[in-house]
């Protein structure tokens, strides 16, 4: 419930530009152990974005940059979620997720990301 009360939140927290945007759902597993995953095989620039580990994972996710690994990252244990907001996309700054990561122990284990994105 609290999810999508912070989802409904963010929708009018987003001022009358945000018509360039659209919401996409983007559910990314792990295909083998240890595997270091981006979240995005294209380009996904976003303005909002929450990332949840999905609640049936066996284990921990960790969430980071080219370099996470098992060991190394945001751990997000199942059914926890971290939100992002990029502020300075106005401003011109480009963040993509296909420059965002997860790792983690298990096969199958992952997450759901929503994010608004730009159109």
């Amino acid at each position: 419930m609290k999810i999508l009360i912070f989802i409904f939140t963010l929708f009018l927290s987003l001022p009358v530009w945000s018509l360039n945007y659209d919401p996409l759902l983007i559910i990314v597993n792990l295909d083998s152990p240890g595997q270091t995953k981006a979240l995005s095989n294209s380009e996904t620039l976003f303005y909002d974005i929450i990332i949840q580990a999905k609640s049936g994972n066996v284990g921990t996710i960790l969430l980071g940059d080219a370099s996470t690994s098992t060991t190394t990252g945001i751990v997000l244990n199942a059914g926890t979620s971290i939100s992002f907001s990029n502020l300075t996309q106005k401003a011109g700054a480009r963040i993509d997720l296909r420059n965002w990561f997860i790792s983690g122990d298990n096969t199958s284990d992952g997450v759901t990301i929503l994010v608004i994105k730009l159109k």
